[in-house]
């Protein structure tokens, strides 16, 4: 007799889809996309053209757009040999900095005894010299590396007919990799900014805040007596217009500056002697 095999499904739906591995949810990007259009000036009037810059925290990319419906928007890609010297001088920069040797240093050549071995190619002793006074995975080393790999490209025979796509898939393989830590790059790349500002900045902030708030409060007065010498009457009546000054000037926080803040700032000028002739009143 044939034997009859049960089978005990454990997934609802058809045999397939148990073998399937489950869909994995995109990440989310925390660092949103910020883009600006800046007009090209023209000789000749015509169809619109900008300047597009596309920002996601610490990448950066630009593209040329037409507002004539049968433009061709391609890329914005400049010299790549442009480019590619850039870098290098970059490169040379960091290793200037650090007191180490670069392709366009001036190095004695070897002397060497007929016993001798040459260590190196006398046209690379700066990178000999780079690598035995570096530490491994150091911006310095790495410049170093970077600057030698990027010369002995240039070097090859036929470069100029790849040396756009080289540059391409570079660029487009840095980009791959810093979007990996964008977020955690625009988080130090803020906090640095920030400890750099200091209390200087932080101060001078203030300062420019108060003085908005000083005018204000004086414009305040003379269209309305009545508030002259009341803190909180006057903070209250200018606030509207106060944070919208402050938003113009680029000095807005997330939060609207509250009534009793700007009561605050006309006090530090009543103290400073801003306001001549200040009248005594109760609620100061």
């Amino acid at each position: 007799m044939a034997r009859i095999t049960r089978i005990n499904w454990t997934h609802a739906g058809k045999p397939d889809d148990a073998m399937k591995p489950p869909k994995k949810s995109k990440p989310s990007s925390e660092v949103k996309l910020v883009r600006s259009y800046e007009p090209l000036n023209k000789v000749t009037p015509g169809t619109r053209e900008y300047l597009v810059t596309e920002t996601r925290g610490v990448l950066s990319r630009m593209t040329f757009i037409s507002m004539a419906d049968d433009a061709n928007r391609q890329p914005h890609f400049p010299d790549p040999w442009g480019i590619y010297n850039d870098v290098c001088q970059e490169l040379r920069e960091i290793l200037e900095q650090n007191d180490l040797p670069t392709d366009k240093t001036r190095l004695m050549p070897e002397e060497l005894d007929v016993f001798e071995k040459r260590l190196c190619d006398d046209e690379v002793l700066w990178y000999y010299d780079v690598v035995h006074s570096t530490e491994r995975l150091s911006e310095a080393r790495l410049a170093g590396d970077l600057l030698m790999a990027l010369i002995e490209l240039g070097k090859l025979e036929g470069i100029d007919d790849y040396i756009l796509h080289f540059g391409t898939a570079m660029f487009r393989y840095g980009e791959f990799r810093v979007s990996q830590i964008n977020s955690l790059a625009t988080a130090g790349a803020a906090a640095v900014s920030g400890r750099a500002a200091g209390p200087l900045a932080k101060s001078k902030k203030r300062e420019s805040i108060r003085r908005i708030v000083w005018r204000r409060a004086e414009e305040c007065w003379q269209s309305s007596p009545r508030y002259i010498g009341l803190v909180e009457g006057t903070a209250s009546e200018i606030a509207r217009l106060v944070n919208a000054d402050l938003v113009i000037a680029g000095l807005a926080s997330k939060a609207d500056r509250s009534i009793k803040t700007i009561g605050d700032d006309i006090r530090a000028g009543r103290d400073a002697k801003v306001f001549p002739n200040w009248p005594i009143r109760r609620d100061t």
